[in-house]
């Protein structure tokens, strides 16, 4: 009866160990992979891709808003700071920053009716940054990211206007570390 009792405390233990590890390296193993895939479709770093309209056949990523156009810019802040700008338009637009663990760092609004930032500028974490009103200042605590753009596009007429709008994103290096 003792030894039934240990072999299901010690299962139970590294079901709890294994599951820990799982919930703590799942972020960052999916963010690599979705990097990786964007990557592949041409994605280079330090400049926003406007992505092609979202169609069943071209849905990379689950469930995306089909009325929006996305934008991505992927960066790596051990090259140097990086910034990320989005152009101000008249319909819904935001500028997000995803860190490597998938979380949302920030997230700006780019409608020409809200006021504030409508720059980042990404370091990692110990780099010294100072304030501004026009640019918001993160720092993060894992070097690659994605930056993503989301901008409301539900006919052709505003898709076109988000695609010459999408040309004035700004995402580029700023200093060596």
């Amino acid at each position: 009866m003792i030894r039934a009792a240990i072999f299901i405390g010690l299962f139970v233990l590294s079901l709890g160990i294994g599951h820990g590890l799982v919930l703590w390296r799942a972020p960052a193993v999916f963010m690599t992979l979705a990097m990786e895939r964007i990557a592949e479709q041409g994605v280079g770093l330090h400049a926003f891709v406007l992505a092609p309209k979202v169609t069943p056949q071209s849905q990379s990523v689950v469930r995306p808003a089909p009325d929006l156009a996305y934008s991505v810019c992927r960066f790596d802040l051990s090259k140097g700071h990086v910034l990320a700008r989005g152009a101000v338009s008249d319909g819904y637009g935001s500028l997000s920053v995803f860190d490597g663990n998938t979380n949302n760092v920030v997230t700006l609004s780019l409608m020409s009716s809200d006021d504030g930032p409508r720059a980042v500028e990404l370091a990692l974490s110990g780099s010294s940054l100072s304030n501004s009103e026009d640019v918001r200042f993160i720092k993060l605590s894992s070097p690659k990211g994605l930056v993503l753009i989301r901008r409301l596009a539900p006919d052709d007429m505003t898709r076109s206007a988000v695609e010459e709008i999408s040309d004035l994103d700004e995402c580029r290096m700023l200093s060596a570390p």
